[in-house]
């Protein structure tokens, strides 16, 4: 039975200010290492704690069906297809050495017992694509737990972090070429905040290569997650399923974005007051690209702190110390075999 609007109201809201305070912190140099919606994901875990379950619920409920998928929708626009090919075939491959070598350690420790298979997965996924928004796409897929969703979001996000500061400095180390600290960056590191902070570290044009190869992982979202849906689904009953049943709906809008931002199918638009208006004579320009963008940061701040505030502290901790101890060795690893490449590639 659907909620009455009554009941949904107090959650959706309390999501949507734990978002706007994310957004604010991720506007610091603190929010530069997590994001905005890793600071509102930890304060609904918070909140969880501390407001009854019956208040919250429903609306928590809803962010995460109807406001996730459109934040992932929106996503989509981001990925333009035309900077990627700027990196060639050798930024390409790296890319998708990275997904295919972070599935590979998950799938190495679900099989030795150390971390369940459906927390592995969701794990691969953050890794080696995009953090949190890697992790909120997959978890449909694989009918996550809200605990198993948390656990893995601040296991990457903790991994990322200490990577956003160790690596500008072995970078100098090494004395790499902005071009390539800025390639290495771009492959080891998990969130996009946390790739623009380590990349700039070291230079605009470390950040702007750095930024451009995360596209080429955030691209890949799609086929990976087509992919996962194919395999979980065999691995569990056998059975292939169809197209439309592997991959949520949501995803196919995302493509279309994608696809549309790729083709310059989403205009600059210009809008002009009416004359009689207060803003008589005033014009505004919207980049439809960039309203996608910041649209899909809102979307994904408020399904994080909805993952947050539906969070049990008792389910977190039973899961906790495995995730977070896989995630760090899985970006040590991803960074030193990344980091080799990049030298002698």
């Amino acid at each position: 039975m659907q909620p009455k609007p009554a009941a949904i109201l107090p959650g959706a809201l309390l999501c949507g200010v734990l978002a706007a305070i994310g957004a604010a912190v991720g506007a610091t140099a603190l929010g530069g290492l997590f994001g905005g919606a890793i600071v509102a994901m930890a304060l609904g875990i918070v909140g969880a704690a501390l407001i009854p379950a019956s208040a919250i619920d429903a609306g928590a409920t809803w962010v995460v069906r109807v406001v996730l998928p459109l934040g992932i929708v929106l996503l989509g626009a981001g990925v333009h297809v035309d900077e990627l090919i700027e990196l060639g075939a050798r930024g390409a491959a790296m890319g998708v050495g990275v997904i295919a070598l972070s599935g590979l350690l998950f799938l190495g420790l679900a099989y030795s017992g150390r971390i369940p298979g459906r927390l592995a997965a969701l794990l691969a996924f953050g890794n080696g694509i995009c953090g949190g928004s890697a992790i909120a796409a997959a978890a449909p897929v694989l009918g996550a737990k809200r605990e198993e969703v948390a656990v893995s979001v601040s296991a990457v996000a903790l991994a990322g972090t200490v990577g956003t500061f160790a690596l500008p400095l072995v970078g100098q180390w090494l004395e790499l070429s902005p071009r390539d600290f800025g390639l290495w960056a771009g492959l080891a590191l998990q969130q996009t905040p946390q790739v623009v902070a380590a990349g700039m570290a070291l230079g605009p044009e470390a950040g702007e290569v750095a930024t451009t190869i995360k596209l080429v992982r955030i691209a890949l979202l799609v086929p990976a997650i087509f992919l996962l849906g194919a395999f979980w689904r065999t691995g569990r009953d056998g059975s292939e399923g169809t197209t439309r049943r592997l991959i949520p709906s949501f995803l196919w809008g995302f493509l279309f974005l994608s696809v549309a931002s790729t083709l310059h199918l989403l205009p600059d638009l210009s809008l002009r007051f009416d004359p009689h208006s207060w803003l008589a004579g005033s014009q505004m320009r919207v980049d439809l690209r960039e309203v996608a963008t910041v649209g899909s940061q809102a979307c994904m701040g408020a399904a994080l702190a909805a993952i947050g505030l539906q969070t049990r502290w008792a389910s977190f901790k039973q899961v906790g110390a495995s995730a977070i101890t896989g995630a760090l060795i899985a970006s040590l690893v991803i960074a030193s075999v990344m980091g080799w490449l990049v030298l002698h590639g």
